[in-house]
């Protein structure tokens, strides 16, 4: 996790400690609707910001064996949830607070306008998808 990451997960739980919510950040939180609705070889990249939005960021890759650059677009999700203060040490301290931090990223690679694959993460060990497509 990056330090931007780690600020915006901070900020999120100042943000909603009081509360007792939970947060929830990025244009996509249903990763299963990937592999139905896009298909690879097939689906455009209309399609997939139809399907996922905007991405939160845009690059490239080369990779062994493929010729030309791939376009690559990053998609990102932060759950914060259960959230809570931890009581102060006597004599002070920083101010710790506890919870429930979920992260998935999402790489899409498109070779041209069109779908070529995508690669899949999350600290989410207890999801359904599992490695890259």
């Amino acid at each position: 996790m990056t330090i931007s990451h780690c600020v915006l997960a901070l900020s999120l739980a100042g943000t909603f400690l009081l509360a007792g919510c939970s947060a929830t950040t990025g244009p996509f939180t249903q990763v299963q609707r990937i592999e139905p609705e896009l298909r690879r070889g097939v689906a455009t990249k209309a399609d997939v910001e139809r399907i996922l939005g905007t991405p939160r960021g845009r690059g490239a890759t080369l990779l062994p064996g493929v010729a030309t650059e791939l376009e690559v677009w990053s998609y990102e999700n932060v759950n914060a949830k259960e959230l809570r203060a931890v009581p102060r040490q006597a004599g002070g301290g920083p101010q710790v607070i506890q919870g429930d931090l979920q992260h998935q990223l999402l790489l899409v690679i498109f070779a041209g306008e069109v779908l070529d694959g995508f690669v899949w993460y999350t600290t989410d060990v207890g999801s359904e998808k599992k490695g890259a497509r």
